[in-house]
């Protein structure tokens, strides 16, 4: 069956000892993983502890079997359906039949004119996202809890070592 690792619910966020047993098991996750969908913001690839899961995943598996998924889009596609669903319910209560046809070729420009700047949105999200990986450094991430950098960088290490993408003695 299809299962479903989400890290902020899954690692535990209060109890330091499960919290480290589970951050322990997240490469082995992430390895038994056959996909990673990202939910793309504009912050996702500055904390440390996503581009650890960033790193681990396309260290495994092909890029191809990572999804993103930027959130700003969905809202736009959201509102675009709204925009059509609504209009469209309206138009067939108030208009006349005449009225209606008009009506609904407006909309249908309107949807098609939200249409071109979604496809605009997400080309320009997509550079984003392009550049900011071709300029991605671990070492530029925010942490929340410093004491945590030394952990992930020796995670990373230890994987990259493990891959054979690392020499045995990388730090």
């Amino acid at each position: 069956g299809l299962c479903v690792f989400l890290d902020k619910t899954c690692i535990h966020q209060e109890d330091k000892a499960i919290q480290r047993k589970g951050i322990d098991k997240l490469g082995a996750f992430i390895c038994a993983s056959s996909q990673m969908v990202v939910l793309y913001t504009d912050l996702y690839l500055r904390k440390l502890w996503r581009d650890y899961e960033v790193v681990c995943f396309v260290a495994l598996h092909p890029p191809i079997k990572m999804k993103i998924l930027p959130v700003a889009v969905s809202f736009v596609y959201l509102f675009g359906l709204g925009i059509l669903y609504v209009s469209d319910g309206v138009a067939m209560v108030v208009w006349t039949q005449a009225s209606f046809c008009q009506l609904s070729v407006m909309v249908k420009l309107t949807c098609s004119i939200l249409v071109m700047v979604l496809f605009r949105m997400r080309a320009r999200m997509k550079a984003g996202i392009e550049k900011r990986l071709s300029n991605f450094s671990v070492r530029e991430s925010k942490c929340f809890c410093e004491g945590d950098r030394s952990m992930v960088y020796a995670n990373i290490a230890a994987l990259m070592q493990e891959t054979g993408a690392a020499a045995p003695n990388a730090v």
